[in-house]
């Protein structure tokens, strides 16, 4: 064996143990970071991904400017808004199921919790609402909505749908096929809101399956109170109030 051939020999020998004593190291020290993960006292993030041990989000929590893409069914559904920041969740599947958002400026803003159907949109909400009309009045509204979704197709269905009417050339062609669709079963319907009007009234109204007012209870700021029976044009055609005998 030849010297040049016995310093290789020894240099395998060592980059041999150099390499395996690093991994045991590094194996070490991750097992050790499992049992105390690490502690601070301040951290400033732009996100926050939460992920199962398999890789699959369950929680984004991120800055306005980071905030993640709608999921659903696998397919990232761009937004075209800035989307507050918050807290968004997501199912077993990868897909957003509801989420915490806090947003706005001087002039208006909103918070609000929602639940969303399983591959659809939210459909209930826990909601505030403020901003300033034309005449610089700052109104709120603030209370909890129920709102249906279809069952028998998903938002991607709908998005689809919405695409299909856009490529619709002439303006009176698509109005014609835009008429023809069925609203409350394709888009969703709201059928229930408890809470302050930006009136000023505690309120709760009842809707039925096409979003049309059919009941409301509201008692005014003053103290003034009535319960309203509406048909299917918003007429009220029965009221109860303090001057009901």
């Amino acid at each position: 064996m030849t010297r040049k051939l016995r310093n290789e020999l020894r240099f395998l020998r060592l980059y041999v143990v150099i390499s395996v004593s690093v991994l045991a190291l590094l194996a070490f020290a991750a097992v050790t970071n499992r049992a105390n993960p690490p502690y601070f006292e301040e951290i400033t993030v732009e996100r926050i991904n939460v992920v199962e041990p398999d890789g699959t989000r369950k929680l984004v929590i991120a800055s306005s400017a980071r905030q993640t893409e709608r999921t659903i069914g696998g397919v990232q559904i761009p937004v075209q808004r800035t989307r507050p920041a918050g807290m968004i969740f997501f199912n077993d599947y990868g897909d957003e199921v509801g989420g915490l958002a806090f947003g706005g400026n001087r002039t208006r803003g909103g918070q609000h919790l929602a639940f969303d159907q399983a591959g659809h949109d939210q459909v209930l909400t826990v909601v505030n609402r403020e901003w300033t009309d034309d005449q610089g009045r700052r109104l709120r509204t603030s209370g909890i909505e129920l709102v249906d979704r279809p069952t028998d197709r998903t938002l991607l269905d709908v998005l689809a749908l919405m695409r299909e009417l856009e490529a619709i050339q002439d303006p009176e062609e698509r109005a014609r096929a835009r008429a023809q669709i069925d609203g409350p079963a394709t888009f969703g319907a709201p059928r229930m809101f408890v809470g302050r009007t930006a009136e000023g009234q505690a309120t709760v109204a009842l809707m039925d399956g096409r979003g049309r007012y059919r009941l409301r209870m509201a008692v005014e700021a003053d103290g003034a109170a009535a319960i309203e029976f509406l048909d299917a044009e918003g007429n009220v055609i029965r009221r109860f109030g303090p001057e009901t005998q």
